[in-house]
């Protein structure tokens, strides 16, 4: 399922205050710590099978799922959130792919986290 900008903000504002809605940085960690949305889990696409386990519980609770990248022509979101249902059994329903990602997240004017926390 694709998510909007204004999808986005909706469930950002919903995740300050319900850990059933999570964001999910597909990017590098280099990326992730240079800037991402507030409260996003990391888990790179492309070690997902090793660190899936660091955050099963937190994505297991979620009833709403928004994993983004960078936008534009990065696919990283599309693909991890195609594992996180075909390969760790979460229920696509509640998978969102945020398609403008981090780059039209930061032109709104949304805020950014710099650093390893969420």
């Amino acid at each position: 399922q694709r998510a909007t900008i204004e999808d986005a903000e909706v469930y950002f504002e919903g995740s300050l205050e319900d850990s059933s809605m999570v964001f999910v940085d597909a990017r590098r960690r280099s990326d992730y710590e240079e800037g991402h949305i507030p409260g996003a889990i990391w888990l790179y696409h492309y070690q997902s099978e090793r660190l899936f386990d660091e955050v099963r519980e937190d994505l297991e609770q979620a009833f709403i799922i928004v994993v983004y990248c960078n936008g534009g022509d990065c696919e990283d979101s599309i693909n991890l959130a195609s594992d996180l249902s075909s390969l760790y059994g979460l229920p696509p329903e509640n998978i969102f792919v945020y398609e403008g990602g981090l780059s039209e997240w930061q032109e709104a004017g949304l805020p950014v986290q710099v650093g390893g926390e969420r």
